[in-house]
């Protein structure tokens, strides 16, 4: 969610998001310790709308990763069979609505940065992230189960409630409505998702719902989380600065908009804020956990003349594309928001506010909020599609060819 956002619907998740992906996760603890501990090589491919294009693999040391010295940024979360790190094939099938949705969209001039066109980020982010040493403090998690049963544990089934995890000191959440707080444990290989979180005592962490999700190898998918309405771990689809700065994204994106109409796989319930809810018709809305994608080849994107930085998330755009992860809530009804890492991963510990300085070396200026903020190249909505949920999951039927006739 964006800084205005609020959950509208008691979202009482009960066995939906328990046993909505229950075999998409890693079943044992033990395994998923002994995997933290080696050096994963997770290899990375990319595919633009009309080809497919080769990225080399990224080494990455997991486990050694600080506020101090975050990921590169050729890393990227979960393994490769999660439907962030898949690109999308040549030729994938559209979903039957995506013309309806597109249609709606450009009706109520629904667009990056609020109908403009242009997207935009801004360092103030959505996504704080922390990466814990087995040296950081010991937090015990109290949630309060906000959202109704079960919205305190993930589709692995385990209980976060009265967890108790290394957390580096100093960390905040998300200093907007949702409060959000991701801590990666790299010693057990897992992602730390909360929802509301504030601090309650030195060393208690207060939390409305979350989850603990694997965030590598083959178990790590980016979903069956409960932090934020599309089910998706916090970390799945967030642009980070060292990914703008290395000029290549390798997974696809995630997008807050303005409401939704029930929802798709890889989401597994309708929460957020409904259509209905702000006085607009079902249909032609998109659906929690809907994956939009850019219809625009690499030539055609280096044609616009755009950044470096610009051209990498749109080649994302194009090759793995945005599912939608949220809804922006408040009145903001125009706007599809990307999502991005806050600055907060890192001045909360003290350190450079990275994406501030980053945007800031990109023109960014200061915005009413206090934020550097800078546009990206204005995209029309018209060049994005939907395509349909059965092609990242792998479930669409073959055509069928025509039969010859015998004569």
């Amino acid at each position: 969610m964006d800084s205005n956002t609020t959950d509208f619907q008691p979202r009482a998740r009960a066995l939906a998001v328990a046993a909505g992906s229950r075999l998409e996760q890693l079943t044992s603890t033990a395994v998923r310790r002994i995997a933290g501990l080696v050096l994963m090589l997770l290899p990375l491919t990319a595919a633009s709308a009309s080809a497919s294009t080769s990225v080399p693999p990224c080494p990455q040391l997991f486990g050694s990763f600080t506020g101090q010295a975050p990921p590169p940024g050729c890393w990227r979360p979960y393994g490769p069979g999660s439907p962030f790190n898949k690109p999308i094939p040549s030729g994938a099938r559209v979903a039957p609505d995506s013309g309806a949705i597109v249609g709606q969209m450009l009706s109520d001039e629904v667009g990056f940065a609020g109908g403009k066109q242009s997207f935009q980020l801004q360092s103030q982010g959505s996504r704080p992230v922390y990466w814990s040493q087995p040296s950081d403090p010991l937090v015990t998690i109290r949630c309060t189960y906000l959202w109704g049963p079960n919205t305190c544990q993930g589709a692995n089934g385990e209980v976060i409630d009265g967890l108790r995890i290394q957390i580096p000191a100093g960390a905040e959440p998300e200093q907007q409505s949702d409060g959000h707080l991701t801590v990666i444990d790299q010693a057990d290989n897992s992602e730390y998702d909360f929802e509301r979180a504030s601090w309650s005592g030195p060393n208690e962490l207060t939390v409305a719902s979350g989850s603990e999700i694997p965030i590598s190898g083959d178990g790590g998918t980016g979903l069956g989380g409960n932090a934020d309405a599309g089910d998706f771990g916090l970390l799945a689809g967030i642009i980070r600065p060292s990914e703008l700065k290395a000029g290549a994204i390798n997974h696809a994106l995630a997008i807050s908009v303005p409401c939704t109409q029930g929802y798709v796989w890889p989401s597994h319930g309708p929460w957020g804020l409904a259509c209905s809810d702000i006085g607009r018709s079902a249909y032609g809305a998109l659906h929690m956990g809907s994956l939009l994608q850019l219809r625009m080849s690499d030539r055609q994107i280096a044609a616009t003349g755009a950044r470096a930085w610009q051209q990498a998330i749109m080649r994302a755009m194009a090759r793995y594309g945005l599912y939608v992860n949220d809804t922006n809530g408040g009145t903001d009804n125009q706007t599809l928001e990307l999502e991005s890492e806050s600055d907060e991963s890192f001045t909360s510990l003290g350190d450079a506010p990275q994406m501030q300085d980053l945007l800031r070396s990109f023109g960014g200026q200061t915005w009413s909020n206090g934020a550097i903020g800078v546009d990206g190249v204005p995209i029309n909505v018209d060049r994005l599609r939907v395509v349909a949920p059965c092609v990242q999951h792998g479930r669409c039927l073959p055509k069928r060819g025509r039969r010859r006739r015998r004569h």
